[in-house]
């Protein structure tokens, strides 16, 4: 990725796609300054976690919340979440726990917990072929409320998918031993009851 890529910038890249214009900052007056506000940062964070991308993965031994209060004898210890948490993987010792995440905090009954998780990613960091995932997720969330053309927002929806599982296939290739998410999986996430990547 371009070391000048920003989240304006790639909203623009989105927004040139279909048709509309630039922006030079959320704070713009104009539709596409609005609608890239109110959607780049879901879809952002949502595309980060409907696939373990090798790039997304972080490791931190999670230090004890001696303030929160743990009521039942299921877990002993609780733990504060990182600042970039998104979504957990696992616990590095395979143990059980529970996440709740409105408090993030993650319950557990060992003492050391090392958790992998995907993180949340500087745009400045990003894969190209995630980039290019990203700007078309982008485009097809942006198409409709921005042009009003429905047939339009289904192509790069469309488009969308196909840039998703080329670049899980990229990104498996630098790690063997991660899993594609299932495209019905993707489906039921763009399509079912809420929004979302």
């Amino acid at each position: 990725m371009s070391t000048t890529d920003t989240a304006i910038s790639l909203c623009s890249r989105a927004l040139i796609l279909i048709g509309a214009g630039e922006i030079s900052s959320f704070d713009d007056e104009t539709t596409e300054a609005k609608v890239a506000s109110e959607l780049y940062g879901q879809v952002y964070r949502d595309l980060l976690t409907q696939y373990d991308w090798t790039f997304s993965l972080r490791n931190k031994q999670l230090a004890k919340r001696s303030d929160f209060a743990i009521v039942g004898n299921d877990w002993a210890h609780a733990f504060g979440l990182p600042d970039d948490f998104l979504k957990a993987r696992n616990l590095q010792s395979r143990d059980p726990y529970e996440l709740r995440l409105g408090l993030a905090v993650l319950l557990a009954n060992i003492e050391t917990p090392v958790l992998e998780y995907t993180g949340l990613v500087s745009e400045l960091e990003l894969p190209p072929y995630f980039v290019r995932a990203l700007v078309y997720a982008l485009a097809g969330e942006f198409a409709l409320p921005v042009t009003e053309d429905d047939q339009k927002a289904f192509g790069f929806m469309e488009e969308a998918q196909r840039r998703f599982q080329r670049a899980q296939v990229l990104d498996a290739q630098s790690s063997p031993q991660n899993r594609f998410a299932p495209l019905s999986d993707f489906l039921d996430v763009r399509r079912g009851g809420g929004r979302g990547w």
